[in-house]
């Protein structure tokens, strides 16, 4: 989850930046979102997309039956576990909860709505200095399926 660690103040007008008035002793911060934004993807270009659309299906299909099987099954996570090689039991249950935390279970709508969320906060906090001239995120940053982008 991002959260605030301060206060937003005034934008600069010369620089656009906003600053971040660092909290206080027993001050709580805030979130711009309502949950954990997935932050893990692949990449490729729309070029790419567009002339391989159909194996880019099949794959993208087959890691979402991987997460299926691997979120729900302890018995394939004990099968796979000599291609794993965690050091004991433990590690491997230490990997088996985190992959599943980590899976993403919202809409993607969702997610590229908390997406732009976030990349509105650092483009409010961190200004030109850290984001040049972008001023939105790029809808093409998220694959739709059968569009080619």
């Amino acid at each position: 989850m991002i959260l605030w660690w301060g206060k937003k103040k005034q934008p600069d007008p010369k620089t656009g930046e906003t600053p971040v008035e660092p909290l206080k002793h027993g001050e709580t911060p805030a979130s711009p979102l309502d949950k954990p934004v997935a932050t893990l993807g692949y990449v490729f270009e729309a070029g790419w997309a567009a002339r391989n659309g159909k194996a880019l299906e099949r794959f993208l299909s087959a890691m979402q039956e991987a997460k299926t099987i691997l979120g729900a099954s302890d018995a394939e996570w004990k099968r796979l576990s000599p291609l794993i090689r965690a050091e004991d039991d433990a590690m491997l249950e230490d990997m088996r909860r985190r992959y599943r935390e980590g899976i993403p279970s919202r809409a993607i709508a969702d997610e590229i709505a908390d997406a732009r969320k976030l990349f509105d906060v650092l483009i409010a906090s961190g200004g030109r200095s850290l984001m040049g001239n972008v001023r939105a995120l790029d809808p093409a940053i998220y694959y739709t399926p059968g569009s080619g982008s």
